[in-house]
């Protein structure tokens, strides 16, 4: 991890105490008012969907949601936002993270280090949330690692094709490593695969 992510004990400091550990005052207020939109968009959310809410809350899933957005805006310097056909409206997104992941999906709040998020991303996240909403937070990590386990043993039954991947994949040796067994993952293949249809009600069509 990059930046005010560094700060030792921030999980044992509010938001506002840590952030007054890592930035200045003038940034502290800024990340302040970036959490208040944040939160009203997520309540907006929330709102058009009682039924979903109420599993989040269930579920765990909402905690879950709540940490990775707070982290995002207090610790990795993140802003919200709100362009394209879901960010804002089916889940709440992050640009510009300082962190080492490309893009990342904790239930509804989704985190890029990326300075925007074209459509085609933007699907591929909302199939994730999906996942989240009808998993649960404990189901997708469950789900999610079972499907790179299998990735791994597929890798080391044909080392030939996981080879291929390595080479092909540019990046340091842990990404080259890494990206057989992402592919392979059949909680990214849903994603790659949802990735090509609209949005719900997105240009006149249905979609999922």
């Amino acid at each position: 991890m990059m930046g005010a992510r560094n700060v030792p004990g921030r999980f044992s400091l509010t938001a506002i105490q840590a952030a007054k550990v890592s930035v200045d005052e003038e940034t502290a207020a800024q990340r302040l008012t970036t959490e208040v939109h944040w939160s009203g968009a997520r309540d907006a959310r929330r709102a058009r969907s009682a039924t979903q809410a109420n599993w989040d809350d269930a579920s765990g899933t909402r905690a879950m949601e709540k940490g990775s957005a707070l982290d995002a805006i207090w610790f990795d310097g993140a802003t919200l936002y709100s362009k394209g056909p879901g960010c804002g409206r089916v889940m709440e997104c992050f640009t510009g993270a300082y962190f080492g992941f490309g893009t990342i999906t904790r239930v509804h709040t989704v985190v890029s280090k990326l300075a925007a998020l074209d459509d085609k991303i933007q699907r591929h996240e909302y199939v994730h949330v999906r996942q989240y909403e009808s998993l649960g937070g404990v189901g997708f990590d469950v789900a999610y690692a079972t499907g790179y386990t299998l990735g791994i043993s597929k890798g080391l039954s044909d080392p030939g094709q996981w080879w291929a991947s390595y080479a092909d994949t540019e990046g340091c040796a842990g990404l080259k490593l890494n990206q057989y067994p992402y592919m392979q993952n059949f909680m990214e293949v849903d994603a790659y695969s949802g990735q090509n249809f609209p949005f719900p009600g997105e240009l006149g069509g249905g979609g999922w």
